[in-house]
């Protein structure tokens, strides 16, 4: 499934690259590229940039991040 149709089907803002595969999701620490993973809130951003995924779903209120 390509990120733009999955961020359609949640309702999501989609920021980057719409036309990434996503192949199935996992945690932020076991992530691979093909996966889409999450965080929780802001004082998660610093893993998020050690995670390998190949997108990431974050609260709205997140700002922009440079990976």
């Amino acid at each position: 499934m390509k990120l733009k149709e999955l961020a359609d089907m949640l309702g999501a803002e989609l920021t980057g690259p719409a036309d990434i595969d996503i192949l199935g999701a996992a945690g932020l620490h076991e992530a691979r590229e093909g996966q889409i993973t999450f965080i929780t809130g802001k004082n998660h951003l610093k893993d998020l940039k050690h995670s390998r995924a190949s997108a990431a779903l974050v609260p709205l209120d997140t700002p922009a991040l440079q990976l």
